[in-house]
């Protein structure tokens, strides 16, 4: 009998799941019709050799993918819009396969490297945007690892590095439980942090590199925060120009081994030389905050 119940369980998800990849096959397979049918026309036409076959094919498949990717970050959000009659995030619980296949046209450019390309160049936060998420001016984003876009906010002159995870959902057996991500404006998120569902990060504050923030985390106001997790270790912080220079203060507990440019030490976080704070007058970023 439990053989029977866990098997009649999993034909929902299954079906779920068959449903997404059609979806998925299906507007794959539209954004990827333009390259084909080009690559096929310029090859008809040149009709190559044996020799001219070996260089052409290869670079036409590449510009196949790449006129996929094209494609798709103008398509995608088409797609997205047509799809929803109303606002699916009306209410802060959603059964676990309507957020799936919500979420669907999420998994397409996140794992098929579109967003990948992108993620250095003004286009990331654009196609964020037309997805749904709310981003102000002068925002700069480098990471891939967001989820349920609608449910993120980001204010003006902040910077989302390299690696950073906003997570503004948490999973539950059956369901999933929706707690947007507030990010104010002039707030440097440091590469590899992750930012939990509810968190609010208020203008001008700052999370150091690989620091987890924890659900429902209130950052105040020009707040530096470091660690796992990740707990207020400085006020009326500036952004320092090099980060690798500061310091791991005694309240936050133990050291780091030391290396050309690790973190080390026991004294107080701020003594590296410090560059203006972002905001609308001074839209300069620290290097480390790209993750290059």
């Amino acid at each position: 009998m439990e053989g029977e119940s866990k098997e009649s369980s999993i034909v929902p998800h299954f079906i779920s799941t068959s449903t997404l990849y059609l979806k998925l096959t299906i507007i794959g397979g539209i954004c990827s019709t333009p390259g084909f049918l080009l690559s096929y026309f310029l090859y008809t036409i040149l009709q190559p050799t044996s020799l001219l076959k070996v260089i052409l094919i290869p670079i036409l498949l590449w510009f196949c993918y790449f006129s996929y990717v094209l494609f798709a970050l103008l398509l995608i959000p088409v797609f997205h819009k047509l799809m929803q009659t109303s606002d699916p995030y009306a209410h802060n619980l959603m059964p676990y396969r309507k957020w799936l296949l919500i979420n669907s046209l999420t998994i397409l450019p996140r794992y098929t490297g579109v967003l990948m390309f992108c993620r250095h160049t003004p286009l990331l936060p654009w196609f964020y945007r037309r997805m749904g998420m709310k981003i102000g001016k002068n925002v700069q984003i480098f990471s891939t690892n967001l989820s349920d876009w609608p449910l993120i906010e980001i204010g003006d002159n902040s910077v989302i590095s390299e690696g950073v995870t906003l997570t503004p959902v948490l999973m539950r057996k059956d369901s999933v439980k929706l707690e947007p991500i507030k990010i104010g404006q002039s707030v440097v998120v440091g590469p590899g942090s992750v930012i939990m569902a509810g968190s609010i990060l208020n203008h001008g504050s700052c999370i150091f590199p690989g620091s987890v923030l924890k659900r429902a985390t209130q950052v105040g106001y020009r707040e530096l925060w470091w660690g796992i997790p990740a707990r207020c270790a400085r006020r009326n912080f500036e952004p320092s120009a090099s980060m690798t220079q500061l310091r791991l203060p005694p309240s936050l507990g133990g050291t780091r081994s030391s290396s050309s440019n690790k973190l080390s030490g026991m004294a107080d976080i701020g003594r590296a030389g410090s560059m203006p704070s972002l905001s609308e007058e001074s839209a300069e970023v620290p290097s480390w905050a790209c993750g290059f």
